[in-house]
């Protein structure tokens, strides 16, 4: 069987409680012998569950008191604080270091510096190592990813909704996004209006991407290309992508991954998103302007 290690800051959390269920529901689709077996956590949940509490409750896993434990005895690891970006690099080091496939939830770093470092530190070690958003894997996207490859063709234009805040909740739409037009976003511009943010990316070649975060908003996917019909593939169109009933699809690309198929989201990939958040939270600082976006070289 393969062994899957769980790390976090402390288990019970959205994250935690469901991923367990969706991995096992996944490895029985797919017939794989894999489970979550053991898990790891630096503390116990503010106002909630003890990890041992937790550990009780999912069910068919063992609370290992070291982090030096768990990356001996799992065959793979999943680092998570997926709502708290900030802990990311300091907490997932030794994890970087494992020389282990290992897959990092979203957001990946707080920066792009610590995004670099991150990934670096994986490579000399011989780490194989991942993040991504479950959205990325939504079927829809996924049918145009692969309509778009068919035709040999990106799309011109992307437009995203969403709710949350840039500094992690946005993972999620640039990930979408990120997947449609690809890397390459020079800089962007920022508007903000009461608690509504919209940004909008330059892209080479007359290409843009906007993003629009607001309270309560629901997450949407619009893109623009010339391939909507293949009989005519000068035709512009728009197109919606529902970004929906993505669990399963990432899971399965989670456990093909840890099998020791082929990495799903390049470290290129995540760069490319990490410096489109970071670009944004600069932007949001000079409304109106144009700000280039980081460096993402690793």
């Amino acid at each position: 069987m393969l062994k899957i290690g769980l790390i976090d800051l402390y288990l019970d959390n959205w994250h935690t409680n469901y991923y367990p269920g969706f991995l096992r529901e996944a490895a029985r689709d797919m017939g794989m012998d894999a489970d979550l077996v053991y898990v790891y956590a630096e503390t116990d949940a503010p106002g909630g569950m003890t990890n041992r509490a937790w550990c009780e409750k999912i069910g068919g896993v063992t609370f290992l008191p070291t982090y030096e434990d768990i990356i001996r005895e799992s065959d793979v690891l999943m680092f998570m604080c997926a709502d708290d970006v900030f802990p990311h690099e300091r907490l997932a080091k030794k994890a970087l270091m494992s020389g282990k496939r290992l897959y990092c939830d979203k957001t990946f770093a707080p920066d792009t510096a610590a995004a670099r470092r991150m990934f670096r530190l994986a490579k000399e070690h011989g780490t194989t190592v991942f993040s991504s958003s479950a959205m990325r894997f939504c079927p829809d996207l996924t049918k145009y990813i692969q309509d778009a490859e068919k035709a040999g063709k990106q799309a011109s234009f992307a437009a995203s909704t969403g709710p949350g805040e840039i500094r992690n909740y946005s993972v999620h739409q640039l990930e979408m996004v990120q997947r449609v037009m690809g890397c390459g976003a020079a800089d962007c511009m920022a508007f903000v209006s009461h608690d509504s943010k919209t940004v909008i990316y330059r892209y080479p070649k007359g290409r843009f991407a906007t993003m629009v975060q607001s309270p309560n908003a629901f997450f949407s996917l619009t893109v623009s290309d010339d391939f909507a019909h293949w009989d005519t593939p000068n035709r512009p169109t728009n197109r919606g992508i529902e970004p929906t009933e993505y669990y399963m699809p990432f899971m399965r690309e989670l456990l093909t991954f840890f099998a020791g198929g082929e990495i799903p989201v390049l470290p290129e990939d995540t760069m490319e998103i990490m410096a489109m958040q970071e670009g944004a939270r600069a932007a949001m600082e000079a409304p109106g302007s144009w700000v280039r976006l980081p460096d993402r070289l690793l």
